[in-house]
């Protein structure tokens, strides 16, 4: 049984908790960042591959399977285009193809979070994201794409106080945030069997969301192993470090944020006097 001391001690403690750790009061809201992409979005390479992929490339439909004995290539192969055709209706496919976007426009991306305490009723309110957790891994697939090197990968840098989140009249309205955004290659492999010298890449971008608009941009040349530089693959060397320029340009919009007209009309149908008017006429 707690006596009058305890039940004090207790007391005090709650206090001091809510005080050193505000979100034990308030739990964080989950936004799924799942998007719908433009069929234009793409990702190329100059120098190692001078190819690209572009999601309206693929038409969905499964063109390899388990039983081809060629499971990397299963998919719509939606890349690798000759990069000299980007741009155009009919451009030149490379081998059998890959499959780059997997889940075509239907991008998952990830979460934020944010702290619904602070969402008001009525007015405006605009507050900081509290965490974010990205990837791409199951949005753009880069496996296979470059030869004798171990798979690339996407990451993200942190938010700051820029990064917000905005409500009107307690209904989500639009994100305004931007982080950095990298795309790495490992290519210690290469430089240890040829006579290439970087054994590491790093391509940097933004990844952004404006309202409802969602973009993801890099457009960076850096120096990278080439295993093909310099030619003899056979016994090894030569090998290469070239100028390599890495694009990623892709743009959508978020599924869970209204559009602006959709905010204005999903704002009309909650006013009681617009819904007695609409029910009389």
């Amino acid at each position: 049984m707690l006596n009058l001391k305890n039940t004090r001690l207790c007391f005090q403690l709650c206090i001091l908790a809510t005080v050193v750790c505000p979100s034990l009061l308030h739990a964080a809201t989950i936004l799924n960042l799942a998007s719908t992409m433009s069929g234009d979005s793409y990702v190329s390479e100059s120098a190692r591959t001078g190819s690209f992929a572009m999601i309206s490339l693929g038409d969905g439909s499964i063109n390899g399977s388990p039983n081809d004995g060629d499971d990397a290539f299963a998919g719509d192969r939606d890349g690798l285009y000759d990069l000299n055709d980007l741009g155009s209706p009919n451009p030149f496919q490379f081998g059998g193809g890959l499959d780059i976007f997997p889940t075509e426009t239907a991008f998952s991306i990830g979460a934020l979070t944010y702290d619904e305490s602070q969402v008001l009723p009525v007015g405006a309110s605009n507050f900081a994201i509290s965490s974010i957790a990205l990837d791409l891994s199951s949005d753009i697939n880069m496996t296979n794409w470059f030869a004798f090197t171990p798979t690339g990968a996407y990451s993200f840098g942190a938010l700051d106080a820029a990064d917000t989140i905005t409500f009107q009249d307690g209904i989500l309205s639009g994100v305004d945030l931007e982080v950095d955004l990298f795309f790495a290659l490992d290519t210690t492999n290469i430089a240890s069997l040829t006579d290439a010298t970087v054994t590491s890449t790093t391509w940097q971008g933004t990844f952004s969301i404006s309202g409802s608009d969602i973009s993801l941009q890099i457009n960076e040349n850096q120096l990278v192993a080439d295993p093909f530089g310099g030619v003899p693959i056979g016994g090894f060397p030569p090998g290469a470090d070239v100028s390599s320029t890495f694009t990623l340009n892709a743009t959508g919009t978020v599924n869970a944020i209204p559009e602006p007209s959709g905010l204005v009309l999903v704002a009309l149908v909650t006013i009681p006097g617009f819904l007695i008017r609409r029910q009389r006429g």
